[in-house]
């Protein structure tokens, strides 16, 4: 939502969804346990029940974790590798490398340009973004803070991925992260929801530089305001930049 497309859901979510269905697919037995059984009967009281509870662990485990339990991390970017080079928008038509947006392409590299050191910060595993963060943003892999898992590490000199959650970047988690990543104050952010909330406010309570890209080209890319009631009222307070996608922004995916 803020580098990329996000609508009609999370390219991340879909590809582990896939996950699911695939496992289903070779295992039907699964689907009498959870958290396989509420994704192949497409139920979200499931997982919503985490958010209710603020469960976050759990939920990472459950969703993120579970699927691809057992696999080395080589093979769980292969996998994805596999998954993204097939995979294509459902209203678009097109692969991942042309949503991404390319005002914000244009932002970063002016960045870069001048000396400052960017990052993506994002709710999705930071692994499945960082095998093509380069690609898509010259951003390095090391420098995608996100979700994860716990791995574990097998006497056979193996590392490989567990279903349980070990962090969940979003809310405040982000601008918490941020500092014990880097250990230093960010001066500029962008985000486009209520999840970057508090990485905003941070941000420009410090005297940084804190923008909002709204998605309001309903023509062009998608136009809601779900998951914004929180997030604009803090920006327009602080007097900080809220980016209307369609007046603000000639162009919107980099092939555009």
């Amino acid at each position: 939502g803020t580098l990329w497309n996000e609508k009609p859901g999370y390219i991340h979510v879909s590809a582990v969804m896939s996950r699911f269905k695939e496992l289903l697919k070779e295992n039907p037995s699964l689907a009498v346990k959870e958290p396989y059984k509420s994704v192949k009967d497409k139920d979200l009281s499931y997982f919503m029940k985490y958010f209710q509870n603020e469960e976050w662990l759990p939920l990472v485990g459950d969703l993120m974790g579970v699927p691809y339990a057992g696999m080395t991390p080589e093979a769980f970017n292969q996998w994805n590798k596999n998954w993204l080079a097939e995979w294509r928008h459902p209203k678009y038509k097109t692969g991942y490398k042309n949503l991404i947006y390319q005002p914000m392409v244009e932002l970063i590299k002016y960045l870069q340009s001048n000396e400052f050191k960017v990052f993506v910060v994002t709710a999705d595993e930071a692994a499945f973004l960082q095998p093509i963060s380069q690609e898509l943003y010259g951003i390095p892999s090391e420098m995608v803070i996100g979700t994860s898992v716990k791995l574990a590490y097998n006497e056979d000199g193996k590392i490989t991925r567990t279903a349980e959650g070990k962090f969940l970047d979003n809310w405040d988690y982000k601008p918490r992260q941020i500092w014990d990543r880097i250990g230093k104050q960010s001066v500029f952010a962008a985000g486009n929801s209520n999840g970057d909330y508090h990485m905003l406010q941070w941000v420009s309570k410090s005297g940084g530089f804190a923008l909002m890209v709204h998605h309001t080209d309903g023509d062009r890319e998608d136009q809601y305001d779900k998951n914004t009631e929180k997030v604009i009222p803090m920006m327009k307070n602080e007097g900080e930049t809220i980016v209307d996608m369609k007046k603000d922004w000639k162009t919107i995916f980099a092939t555009n």
